[in-house]
């Protein structure tokens, strides 16, 4: 190994032991700031690294910026900056006469399924998503739709969430049962919903995802739980909402 290389693995190594931890420690901790740092500083040092690169070294880079940036609606990106290369550089490795293990190379063909998955879903047309939405029809009645929508209230206790998200058209509330994951980026009173992505959160779960712009919400069902047609008054300039429960 160069010494180009063992500087990298050197800052790999510190990403490893900061994100993921070190074998026996008894009282360790994740350090988001550190380990962040040395896993772009191991990236970014890798991919401009001259030929030839260790392309296992490589893949364990690639794949751990894989596993830590999971965020949508990035999931083309992640999968064509990260994953695709991440697997390509494991096949250069073996191929190299270099032996990854198999719990390594088990976990990226898995962050690779669930990864065409989230692509596949992504891609999908609207009705697709809007159909896990229990009372969806409510929504086409009074003409209501994600995109260009914003958020104007949302609360959450430690089972249940609801959002509520205005139209121009209409206003609908929206509520989520048995909430299991919640994350909430960004300024959600200065976002207009521009990416929606609704469906079960792997082939196989029992748990939908609802996404909008900065909400991520994972639970075992949504529905619609009211509907406001909101109506223009263009004498007054006023808007009236007439209320659908």
């Amino acid at each position: 190994m160069t010494d180009e290389w063992e500087e990298i693995l050197d800052d790999y190594n510190h990403a490893k032991a900061a994100l993921w931890g070190v074998k026996g420690a008894q009282y360790w901790h994740r350090d988001d700031e550190a380990g962040m740092y040395y896993m772009w500083s191991a990236y970014h040092k890798a991919m401009k690294a001259a030929e030839p690169k260790d392309h296992l070294l490589l893949a364990r880079i690639l794949a751990m910026v894989a596993d830590e940036c999971r965020l949508p609606p990035f999931a083309s990106q992640r999968y064509e900056k990260y994953i695709k290369p991440s697997v390509e550089a494991y096949e250069r490795a073996i191929q190299a006469g270099q032996q990854p293990t198999e719990k390594e190379l088990d976990k990226i063909r898995m962050i690779e399924r669930m990864a065409a998955y989230d692509l596949a879903l992504w891609s999908a047309p609207y009705d697709e998503h809007v159909k896990w939405i229990q009372g969806h029809e409510r929504l086409k009645e009074c003409g209501f739709e994600f995109y260009d929508s914003s958020p104007i209230w949302f609360e959450h206790d430690r089972c249940t969430a609801r959002l509520k998200l205005d139209s121009g058209k209409a206003i609908a509330t929206f509520r989520f049962d048995n909430v299991v994951e919640l994350l909430v980026t960004g300024d959600p009173l200065h976002n207009f919903v521009e990416e929606f992505c609704c469906g079960p959160s792997h082939p196989k779960s029992q748990y939908l995802t609802f996404n909008v712009e900065c909400y991520q919400i994972t639970c075992s069902s949504i529905s619609v739980e009211s509907v406001e047609i909101v109506e223009t008054n263009v004498e007054g300039g006023k808007a009236e909402k007439n209320s659908d429960e």
